[in-house]
């Protein structure tokens, strides 16, 4: 079974950390970078790069998985886990931030956005979706990606916003499998005050340069430390 761990990088983004990270701690983890050039904010063009690498180069994996470049570690192998957490291969898998929309301001403000585009609205009671993961089966998880990158041609906010609307609309459909830290698979530091977060826990560490552990991760991958 081969995994991918599958990212993007525009403008000056670096993906030092991260590949630095897979070659150590995960080496059978196939990592494939994606430079784009977009006019448009990249976070929100990966989507489509992402749907063309699957229907073509991408569709041999049985596994793949997205992660955001700059502000990620690997820190063992997530394949048999991102596997056991999705269950069925006919899903895709999402990873859920430990807060609701109304409980952090930045999310509010990106929900406003959301509505001012007049789009059909998310609640703010909507658990948070984290905008740069998602795994799945090739076939699968393209017409998912497929499906954010239209999405967000309809509006003005984050691809965040995006996915966060999307999984609250399709809450309870069995085609989504929503990850939460409980999991170990992903770990979203800025959440790191968080009764109980822990970095070792998770498979990946997103968000590491937030929290007072990114000394130690500079250290320990400094042939990639650039953020």
């Amino acid at each position: 079974m081969k995994t991918c761990l599958l990212t993007a990088v525009w403008g000056d983004c670096s993906p030092a950390v991260l590949r630095e990270s897979v070659r150590r701690n995960a080496p059978g983890l196939d990592l494939v970078t994606i430079r784009g050039a977009t006019t448009r904010p990249g976070w929100k063009d990966r989507w489509r790069w992402y749907a063309e690498f699957l229907a073509g180069q991408g569709a041999g994996y049985d596994l793949v998985m997205t992660v955001d470049a700059r502000d990620t570690v690997v820190q063992r192998d997530p394949g048999q886990l991102a596997r056991d957490v999705l269950g069925d291969p006919s899903r895709v898998l999402v990873t859920a931030e430990p807060i609701t929309v109304c409980q952090q301001p930045w999310n509010m403000t990106e929900r406003d956005k959301w509505q001012a585009d007049r789009l059909p609205v998310y609640r703010p009671e909507a658990r948070v979706i984290n905008g740069g993961f998602a795994a799945g089966r090739p076939n699968v998880l393209r017409w998912f990606c497929l499906a954010r990158w239209c999405l967000d041609f309809a509006h003005q906010a984050s691809d965040q916003a995006g996915v966060t609307a999307l999984a609250d609309w399709l809450k309870g459909w069995p085609s989504l499998v929503v990850s939460t830290h409980a999991d170990g698979l992903v770990g979203h530091g800025f959440h790191w005050q968080q009764p109980g977060f822990d970095p070792a826990r998770f498979a990946i560490f997103h968000q590491w340069d937030r929290t007072p552990w990114a000394n130690a991760v500079r250290k320990a991958y400094p042939a990639g430390s650039t953020v």
